[in-house]
């Protein structure tokens, strides 16, 4: 079994002064872990997952439209092709 990798992202739009996050990076990788939380109890080893947080880094839509904002706002999981849950 290889790695298992958890990637959170954000929008371009900065976490309000009152947010709990100072930032999007932050904001990324509270998602990745979040998803984390609630994959690592399935896989008989845990420790093969890793986070990252992305921020706003890397796009996937335009963050002009509330849609493309809506989009960017994601957790990726990337788990080797070989791999089956």
């Amino acid at each position: 079994p290889g790695p298992i990798t958890i990637v959170g992202h954000t929008d371009n739009v900065k976490p309000r002064k009152s947010s709990a996050f100072k930032s999007n990076f932050d904001l990324s990788v509270a998602r990745a872990k979040a998803v984390e939380a609630m994959m690592a109890p399935r896989f008989s080893d845990p420790s093969r997952i890793t986070v990252d947080g992305k921020g706003e880094d890397e796009p996937i839509a335009d963050n002009a439209t509330p849609e493309g904002r809506a989009r960017n706002r994601r957790v990726d999981v990337m788990i080797p092709k070989e791999e089956t849950l």
